[in-house]
């Protein structure tokens, strides 16, 4: 899958095979106008949504589906260097059934974070018995 996430007058930002890659405009002697990779790019995912980018702030963000599986994540990428400013997993995987009281309920990620909900009496340790 593939993906243009930004593009200029001889600038383009795109996800390519899982890799971030910046594409350059040039004329060659030999073959005209090209699009030229510049360096093999950095892995991020397979594109799952519409980019969004703000020139203003110089950020594109791209959801992406990590290689190898998991999450989705968010991540946010300078326009002028292609640097990560930030990434965030989206969502969650269980790795058990969701643990239900009278008074509300619990999940652990596969990760190990819990996420628990209602009014959270009697929801610690013996959340998952």
């Amino acid at each position: 899958r593939s993906q243009i996430v930004t593009a200029d007058e001889d600038d383009t930002w795109a996800v390519v095979g899982g890799r971030l890659v910046r594409l350059r405009t040039a004329v060659d002697a030999t073959f005209g106008l090209r699009v030229a990779a510049q360096g093999s790019g950095r892995l991020v995912g397979d594109p799952l949504h519409r980019p969004q980018a703000s020139a203003a702030l110089g950020l594109a963000v791209v959801v992406v589906r990590p290689p190898g599986g998991g999450p989705p994540r968010a991540v946010a990428f300078e326009t002028a260097t292609g640097l990560t400013r930030w990434q965030r997993r989206l969502g969650l995987t269980p790795a058990g059934p969701v643990a239900v009281r009278a008074t509300g309920w619990a999940v652990a990620d596969e990760d190990g974070t819990v996420f628990a909900g209602g009014d959270g009496a009697g929801m610690a340790a013996s959340a998952f018995d």
